[in-house]
């Protein structure tokens, strides 16, 4: 039966989108279509996400494990992956379908500076209109919002408490988990000539992807709430997918976006992830990434 060659598990807002593009510009990979299909850790049973637009990510989990395994269809000589972020934010769960279902995947995780990643997901979600808060307003709803049912992309400190996460996966996967460090994947080329080892291929020049599913604050923000609105209504997704060109919607986008990325943290923030850091370095030893060691 198909299965995945690989699968980058993680982590959110930290750089899988460059990654997945990376990996296809290479000849002999290729990411599924689409890049998150959200099976292992939410593709059994039902999940009623309760936060603004969070129906767009229920209705995107290919729930079906034929239709998931159709997703690796591909060349002979093609080794196919996908990109699920909420692989990585779910252990319990995604481990031991990793194990049954794709035993002999490799994996990948990129990990950002933890708060760096819990802001850009606050960025993502205000750019969309679907948060209104600011973002310590936001970090103080979060325990609220987790027992309410929110989806994990408004976990924003949960989900940059990396230990949790990341040690099941080392005891579970060894060597067959490639850790990467965001900072160092956007700006290193020795970065990538690792992934490709890993997946056993022959690395390749890293090519120019330019601007990468970067976070943004609404420079309009009716009007992106009015367009969050109306991308939350299936027929229109329908319509715009088949008459407007991906590009041009994504220009969209940007267009009504305006960079927040200087905006400060709320004081004692990046301290409060010191015992975790600690736990990761202890976890990780040589392999945890920069941020964590100088911490």
């Amino acid at each position: 039966m198909n299965g995945p060659a690989f699968l980058v598990v993680g982590s959110a807002r930290s750089g899988t989108t460059y990654l997945s593009r990376l990996l296809a510009a290479h000849p002999r990979l290729a990411i599924t279509d689409p890049k998150e299909p959200n099976f292992l850790a939410l593709g059994v049973g039902e999940h009623a996400f309760a936060g603004p637009g969070d129906a767009l990510t229920r209705d995107a989990v290919v729930g079906d494990e034929d239709a998931w395994r159709r997703l690796f269809d591909g060349q002979a000589d093609e080794l196919v992956g996908e990109a699920s972020v909420t692989t990585v934010y779910y252990p319990d769960v995604t481990i031991p379908r990793i194990e049954r279902l794709c035993p002999d995947a490799r994996l990948i995780v990129v990990l950002r500076a933890p708060w760096d990643r819990a802001r850009s997901a606050w960025m993502l979600l205000s750019g969309q209109g679907r948060e209104t808060s600011t973002f310590p307003d936001g970090l103080a709803a979060e325990r609220q919002r987790i027992d309410d049912g929110y989806e994990s992309i408004w976990h924003y400190r949960a989900q940059s408490t990396y230990a949790p996460q990341i040690g099941p996966f080392v005891d579970a996967f060894g060597d067959r988990l490639l850790v990467l460090e965001y900072e160092r994947m956007v700006s290193d080329p020795a970065e990538t000539d690792r992934v490709f080892e890993h997946l056993g291929v022959e690395p390749i020049a890293v090519p120019d992807l330019g601007r990468v599913n970067a976070a943004s604050d609404p420079r309009h923000a009716w009007l992106r709430r009015r367009m969050a609105a109306a991308h939350a209504r299936p027929s229109v997704r329908r319509v715009a997918r088949g008459v407007i060109p991906k590009r041009v919607r994504r220009s969209v986008i940007d267009a009504l976006s305006a960079d927040t990325s200087a905006e400060g943290y709320p004081a004692g923030f990046v301290e409060s992830f010191d015992d975790d850091l600690a736990e990761l370095r202890s976890i990780l030893g040589e392999r945890a990434p920069t941020w964590a060691a100088a911490r």
